[in-house]
């Protein structure tokens, strides 16, 4: 695991927006984590997680097209790009 990827987890994990529990999505299957982007709070909090999308994106050598998750995760996606 790289870095960045590991400073995205212990930042999503203190500002509280990755969530670990159990939950059953369809029948014998569960999904263990969450990442819940309506609990940012601030936009400084929701810069830092675009910049780790945008890590990932320099990474992977793709240069074309960036998505966040539904909601509040389309805005980090679109702070990635910025």
């Amino acid at each position: 695991m790289l870095d960045y990827q590991k400073d995205f987890i212990s930042y999503a994990l203190d500002c509280g927006v990755l969530k670990i529990r159990r939950v059953p999505v369809k029948v014998r299957s569960h999904q263990s984590l969450f990442l819940q982007y309506r609990l940012v709070q601030y936009g400084a909090q929701l810069g830092k997680l675009g910049h780790f999308y945008a890590q990932a994106l320099i990474q992977s050598g793709i240069n074309r097209y960036l998505y966040g998750p539904a909601y509040k995760g389309n805005s980090t996606g679109q702070r990635g790009h910025l």
